[in-house]
């Protein structure tokens, strides 16, 4: 991975540049760092240069030698800028072939972020910026994009909105399997370097209303009352996907139309119109999608465009969730996106994922069977390395619609429950030839905050900050602290669904396959609850695991003996 120094070469790099177009200097931002990493491992992995899905402007470089060669972060800056030679300055805008050089210098650009991957010979270098650049709406590169020797001005850029009632909704997109992936250009000789095409971005940014959180729980909350009725497991609310449905939703604002995006999410959109200010609730615009069942042919189930909205709304499949929201006081657009994405229309893939209302909710990955009025459950353990997910919680929908007030963690009150899960945990470690995890005070304060925030906000998701994760949660009439014990032995038992002779990231044995994760080292634990019989238990590994690198799964998760 790219070290410090590299880090601080290619800070620096553009950052020179930059200046001498005009450009403020960027940050160095650790969370698009951690997300430009898992690309270049994953390019390293395939062996191909292609762009991720990502939201973000991104310069991809590759080098190969035959004897290994240390790369600076210098020289793949050097090598987009070059580009410039074939920036025509006087017909300013967006071309394939200068695309490294004009993110590098794109001034309305803020953060930045490298990842680099290397087996001695071959070296991917991952750029990530935030906001992106090669914007190609009009002026964009005008603006953006500055002949060397301009001065650097500062500015914040404002955003204008435009002045009955009308709403509605773009029908929701089929998804597909078609996944487009570009090879490298090979070179000659002993040795190679080449950056694949930088990304047109083609967004507008915009000031408007940002999704409040009251909105966004009406919105989620909404979601699983349906998806209960439906037999499907409530969706968790996922940052990513709530950044990325924001930034499209400006964009729908800033073009007055209703149009989907190009990323590889399900979308629903929706919009609403009206002379006088009003505010639109979360529920309404899930209401209206939703209404969209009285159209829907459940004994010749498929995708029909006029009940697409309905069938993303309630698919199975689906785990999480993002809303967006913008406005300029009178026109307001909803952005909804899903992943999985649904609506697929591979065989049999409706029959399975949109169920007739009245159908029974099956957890699949929930452990521990709850009985006299108790629910128990686990998150699917987040897979790390280059095919990252986050998957839905197994919650039962009352974790989201009953009242809670928060009160003291039961970890804080009960020392006893964190040091027994760490000797837990150690006891099946040993069992699979790993060594003990040593009880880290800051990853256990950074557990017990998350779980007191997750009690609170009602809500059961992954914590992001790039952590081996494991959640648990119970529901029920006894106010009796869980021990740390029982909870670790609920994460365990996913043990007998995993398949040792085909070692690799499996759905519902994530937890386990953390637990005894050779390479992980640390571990913080927490609990906490409301007082009336709702608990969450955290727990944080350090260095995480579940990398899904070649190799990975094989060297760190042994059989027991």
């Amino acid at each position: 991975m790219a070290d410090r120094a590299f880090e601080k070469e290619f800070l620096v790099a553009h950052n020179v540049y930059r200046q001498q177009h005009g450009a403020s200097p960027l940050a160095m931002s650790r969370d698009l760092c951690r997300s430009a990493q898992k690309w270049a491992e994953h390019l390293l992995a395939i062996k191909k240069m292609q762009h991720s899905q990502a939201d973000y402007g991104e310069n991809l470089y590759y080098a190969w030698s035959s004897v290994p060669e240390k790369l600076t972060g210098k020289e793949a800056v050097d090598g987009w800028y070059s580009e410039i030679k074939d920036y025509n300055f006087s017909r300013p805008g967006f071309q394939s072939s200068t695309g490294h050089f004009t993110q590098v210098v794109w001034k309305g650009t803020e953060e930045l972020g490298v990842g680099l991957a290397t087996d001695g010979k071959t070296t991917f270098v991952v750029g990530q910026y935030l906001p992106a650049g090669n914007i190609s709406n009009p002026g964009y590169f005008e603006k953006n994009v500055l002949a060397a020797g301009s001065s650097v001005k500062v500015h914040a850029a404002t955003g204008a909105g435009s002045g009955g009632n009308d709403r509605g909704s773009l029908p929701s997109r089929q998804t597909g399997r078609d996944h487009i992936s570009s090879s490298l250009t090979a070179g000659s000789g002993g040795n190679d370097r080449g950056s694949l095409p930088s990304r047109q971005t083609g967004r507008d940014h915009i000031s408007s209303s940002l999704t409040d959180r009251a909105f966004e729980k009406e919105f989620l909350v909404a979601h699983n009352v349906y998806r209960q009725q439906h037999g499907a497991s409530p969706l968790a609310m996922s940052r990513d996907l709530c950044r990325s449905a924001q930034k499209w939703a400006e964009h729908l604002l800033a073009i007055k139309k209703m149009q989907h995006s190009q990323a590889d999410y399900g979308e629903n959109l929706y919009y609403a119109w009206s002379s006088v200010p009003e505010k639109l609730t979360g529920k309404e615009a899930v209401d209206s999608w939703y209404s969209e069942i009285k159209d829907y042919n459940f004994s010749r189930p498929g995708f029909q465009s006029s009940t697409g909205h309905f069938t993303q709304v309630v698919w199975k499949g689906t785990e999480e969730l993002g809303v967006g929201l913008a406005t300029d006081g009178k026109t307001t657009f909803v952005v909804g996106q899903y992943l999985p994405a649904g609506n697929i229309s591979n065989p049999g893939y409706f029959e399975k994922n949109v169920l007739a209302a009245g159908s029974s909710v099956k957890v699949h990955a929930a452990t521990g069977a709850g009985s006299g009025g108790n629910d128990r459950g686990s998150l699917p353990s987040r897979q790390t390395g280059r095919d990252h997910i986050s998957s839905s919680l197994t919650a039962s929908p009352s974790l989201f619609l009953s009242r809670l007030s928060l009160s003291p963690g039961a970890g804080q009150k009960n020392p006893d429950f964190s040091l027994l899960a760490v000797d837990t945990m150690n006891s099946y470690r040993r069992q699979h030839r790993a060594k003990p995890l040593s009880r880290c005070p800051s990853l256990s304060k950074e557990a017990q905050d998350w779980a007191a925030f997750l009690v609170n906000s009602k809500m059961l998701r992954n914590h992001g900050k790039g952590h081996g994760e494991s959640l648990w949660y119970q529901s029920g009439s006894s106010t009796d602290t869980p021990k740390g014990s029982d909870v670790v032995k609920s994460w365990y038992d996913e043990s007998s669904k995993y398949d040792f002779s085909s070692p690799g990231f499996q759905k519902g044995t994530g937890n386990f396959t953390q637990m005894v994760w050779k390479s992980s080292e640390k571990v913080g634990v927490g609990i906490a609850t409301n007082g009336s019989g709702l608990f969450v238990g955290v727990a944080f590994f350090e260095p995480p695991g579940n990398v899904s690198n070649t190799g990975y799964f094989r060297d760190n998760v042994s059989t027991k003996g």
